[in-house]
């Protein structure tokens, strides 16, 4: 079900690379932001588990 109910989310996928490309500033994010991030990412990692394509919007 967790799977079924993860959708793409453009400014999430955005965060994500800031939290590579630039950790320093991600670190200075309000903290909900930032555990947001979190739980997106918790739940695309489920998703890609379960067989949904979790690449480029899932087109």
């Amino acid at each position: 079900m967790q799977a079924d109910a993860w959708k793409w989310d453009e400014r999430m996928e955005e965060l994500a690379a800031l939290k590579v490309s630039n950790p320093e500033t991600f670190d200075r994010l309000n903290p909900t932001v930032r555990m947001s991030l979190g739980y997106y990412e918790q739940d695309k990692k489920v998703a890609a588990e379960h067989g949904r394509d979790v690449t480029d919007g899932g087109k």
